[in-house]
């Protein structure tokens, strides 16, 4: 078997092999990964948790707007957009994305809505084609890169692996993500906001990869109440369920026995 050198060295030729044609299919796949970060500066203020557009969202907003002039077209921005709010609680309100415009100066290039037929929004990108031979080659050139890197990777885990510790999380982490959701849990502000949202159901899905995750949370939260000073309220609490549409596997308490 190669020795770890020659693997890694085997890698690097792969990589340098493949980059040409990887990295512009990777750009490709993640188009959407810019909206979704700079639109949700925005959200808030559109959902009417915040009254005053934020500064940061008219900066990212014209951001998105030379996306939609130059780069990925007011289509792709639309649907990428449609895709982030479709469903959410509470909705977009009409009259704070008109507002957004004057706040911000600015004259949207793509439309923003939950539902709209975005194949109607002007596209200033190429009409696509079907796939030629060409770039199946290509794209199956890709594939079989990204798998010879995958199994390369695997060979060298697999001949130094030691035993591995079980996940764990700690309070701070814990803090890190619920902090966000105190200031609706208790009361001070009227809507949990996106970023409440998108902490809460990454919180979830650690405490579901951990054995003793629902336990250990429910603690560091009780733990995180009493530092703050902080009195939940319970009909915010479930609320929080049905806004950031997530069916929480620990529980929400300042005072509850967590070993059960």
């Amino acid at each position: 078997m190669a020795r770890p050198g020659v693997r890694i060295l085997l890698v690097v030729a792969i990589l340098a092999t493949c980059w040409g044609q990887w990295l512009p299919a990777a750009v490709a796949f993640n188009r959407c990964q810019y909206v979704y970060e700079y639109f949700s500066y925005c959200i808030d203020f559109l959902v009417g948790c915040q009254l005053v557009v934020p500064r940061q969202c008219c900066s990212h907003v014209r951001k998105l707007n030379f996306l939609a002039k130059h780069m990925l077209g007011p289509r792709l921005i639309c649907n990428c957009i449609e895709a982030m709010v479709k469903g959410m609680e509470p909705p977009l309100i009409a009259y704070n994305i008109y507002a957004l415009t004057l706040e911000c100066s600015i004259h949207l290039s793509f439309p923003i809505s939950s539902s709209m037929d975005c194949s109607k929004a002007h596209s200033l990108l190429k009409p696509t084609e079907g796939p030629t031979m060409a770039q199946f080659s290509s794209r199956l050139i890709q594939y079989l890169c990204l798998l010879l890197i995958v199994v390369l990777l695997l060979m060298g885990f697999s001949s130094s692996s030691t035993a591995t510790e079980s996940p764990s999380i700690i309070c701070s982490d814990v803090f890190g993500y619920f902090r966000k959701c105190i200031g609706f849990l208790t009361g001070i502000k009227p809507c949990p906001g996106y970023a409440c949202c998108i902490s809460i159901s990454e919180l979830n899905e650690k405490t579901q990869q951990l054995r003793d995750g629902p336990k250990t949370v429910c603690q560091c939260i009780e733990d995180v109440s009493y530092v703050t000073k902080s009195i939940y309220n319970f009909s915010r609490i479930h609320q929080l369920n049905t806004i950031c549409q997530k069916h929480l596997s620990f529980p929400i308490s300042i005072a509850m026995n967590c070993s059960k």
